[in-house]
């Protein structure tokens, strides 16, 4: 094992350090630092890209970012890792882990599939910065709302109803086709529907804003308790964003609401925003966003209009799979570069983890405990005794926010050791590649 040093991102829609947020919380341990009490806490990151690398925990003078590590040593990232992802070879995990605290919605966006995002960094590099897709799954740790795929067809003629200022971007006549049964026929209505999505991301500023005005007036004069869900979702996102196009957009996504522990998988080029809550989170190794409202940042129009998948469908709720004290998610057989495992173990109880075939994320997110590494027979990894941070064939203590690399095929028991239940995530590639 290897132990971490990770960064804490501060983007502004993160929840206030005062609020100690999981990321707050979390990062501060991980830095032995303090948490300041005004600054946002948005993003923990866990893995090998370069926008915010994990360095390795090395005495003074030795430390450099596990990306360095593992190319000096590739082995122990695992033979079936090592020839499913190309870029491991140079040190670079396939997957990116995180922990996320929102306070105000995210960017509606998507992610570029992998040929799309080859095409997106040649052409603009200093915006999409990585050749690499971008599928990523979400487990909330706390209630958790988001936004995510175009809802059912009958469900946006309902919301066509509750949001009539539509037809003062759409069109009397268009507006009104929604309300016939022939429309939603599936060739009719894919003719129609990127159409109508790509009026209302067009709007003229003044348009915009006489549709916002007309909307929020009307629905501030509903009282409170008899609004629908989703005119309240107008209200809160101009409260944010005023007169931004990403709240008439918003409206046509599938409103989610996740339990702690559910959670959601999107793959490529899927329409989404996070709105509100906190979860660990776990993606392809990118950090390439197409936005198109709700953000301050470049908006890519024209790209999330050609690229959308344009399903309407409701979003699929994971849940995981539970043997013993570890509960899995697997996001299937479409998704190789990521799976996510929670361990959580009793006062005073022990965990056996077998050994995974290829290198692991570790987060220590509650507890302490002391955990025996077990052997490796790869001699280059066993570390000089002097070098703390390096563990093989050896026991150490563990506590809450620490966060490890873990090697190919090293086993390792955990023995809880605090008062209340031991909590840890790990995050590695899906076990599917590694039984194919």
């Amino acid at each position: 094992m290897l132990k971490l040093k990770v960064p804490a991102q501060n983007y502004e829609w993160g929840q206030v350090g005062a609020d100690n947020p999981h990321v707050a919380v979390l990062g501060a341990a991980n830095a032995d630092a303090t948490i300041d009490a005004k600054k946002t806490y948005a993003e923990l990151w866990m893995g090998t890209h370069p926008s915010g690398p994990a360095v390795a925990a090395l005495p003074e003078g030795s430390a450099g970012t596990l990306s360095s590590w593992l190319a000096e040593r590739p082995k122990v990232l695992g033979e079936k890792l090592l020839a499913r992802f190309e870029q491991a070879s140079a040190g670079n995990l396939p997957f990116l882990f995180k922990v996320l605290s929102i306070r105000k919605a995210l960017s509606i966006q998507a992610h570029p599939d992998k040929k799309l995002a080859e095409k997106l960094h040649a052409e603009k590099p200093d915006v999409y910065k990585d050749d690499n897709h971008k599928p990523e799954m979400t487990i909330a740790l706390t209630k958790f709302r988001a936004l995510c795929q175009f809802m059912p067809r009958q469900e946006i003629r309902q919301m066509l109803r509750e949001i009539e200022e539509f037809k003062l971007i759409m069109g009397l006549q268009e507006y009104e086709t929604f309300y016939e049964d022939a429309f939603f026929e599936d060739k009719i209505y894919n003719e129609h529907f990127k159409t109508v999505f790509q009026s209302v991301l067009k709007v003229s500023p003044a348009q915009l804003k006489e549709v916002l005005t007309q909307l929020t007036n009307r629905i501030g004069k509903i009282p409170e308790g008899e609004r629908t869900e989703r005119q309240a979702l107008v209200l809160e996102l101009n409260e944010q964003y005023p007169g931004d196009v990403g709240i008439l957009t918003a409206m046509f996504l599938n409103l989610v609401s996740l339990e702690p522990g559910e959670g959601i998988v999107l793959a490529a080029n899927e329409p989404h925003a996070y709105l509100a809550g906190e979860c660990v989170e776990c993606m392809a190794t990118s950090d390439n966003v197409i936005r198109a409202g709700l953000t301050p940042k470049f908006k890519d129009v024209p790209t999330l209009i050609d690229n959308l998948t344009y399903n309407n469908v409701k979003p699929t709720i994971l849940r995981p799979e539970a043997v013993g004290a570890m509960r899995t998610y697997n996001p299937g057989p479409d998704f190789d570069e990521f799976e996510v495992r929670d361990i959580r173990v009793p006062a005073g109880a022990t965990h056996d983890g077998d050994p995974i075939e290829g290198g692991t994320i570790m987060l220590i997110f509650e507890g302490e405990a002391t955990c025996v590494v077990g052997s490796t027979e790869d001699l280059e990894l066993i570390p000089d005794e002097s070098e703390k941070g390096m563990y093989a064939n050896t026991s150490f203590e563990m506590k809450k926010g620490e966060v490890y690399f873990v090697g190919a095929n090293v086993g390792y028991s955990m023995e809880n050791t605090g008062s209340g239940e031991l909590r840890v995530f790990l995050a590695t590639c899906n076990s599917l590649v590694y039984s194919r």
